[in-house]
């Protein structure tokens, strides 16, 4: 009868072992996926940063344009306009009214998009162009790839 309890005991401490074996497995198994789902959860709270950071800027970039837009309206205004309309006494022909120099001089700014594929030729990165021109660098990336399939 000893023997049997002996043998009996030892089937039962090996199955146990088997038990503890597979269950330290599984949760080895378990830890490695939660420290991977904890990376990937990391990795897209950093994206989600980013991309709130360059939304946060992008609005105030679009907000200080237009409050500037607005300034330099009331500025640039004039109070009043007048219209001198002069004819040629000898034809009677209208002859324009010619500007002061004041009102000849204009200024040219390229385009936003022109300015963009400009720093692109000129070698510059997408990332430094985005911090030249105040913009999000998703923005000018989505600019130059349009550009490159226009072309």
């Amino acid at each position: 009868m000893a023997v049997v309890l002996s043998i009996l005991s030892i089937c039962l401490i090996s199955f146990l072992y088997l038990r503890v074996q597979t269950t330290e497995r599984r949760l080895t198994e378990l830890e490695k996926r939660l420290n991977t789902s904890e990376q990937m959860r990391e990795e897209m709270e950093q994206s989600l940063l980013v991309f709130a950071d360059e939304m946060k800027s992008g609005n105030e970039r679009i907000l200080s344009e237009v409050s500037a837009g607005r300034a330099s309206k009331k500025v640039s205004t004039p109070l009043k306009t007048e219209v001198h309309i002069e004819e040629d006494e000898s034809t009677g022909d209208y002859q324009p009214p010619i500007p002061k120099e004041e009102q000849a001089e204009t200024s040219y700014q390229p385009s936003t998009q022109a300015t963009i594929i400009s720093l692109q030729k000129q070698g510059f990165s997408s990332t430094e162009i985005a911090k030249r021109l105040h913009m999000g660098k998703g923005e000018v990336d989505l600019i130059i790839k349009f550009q490159q399939n226009a072309n």
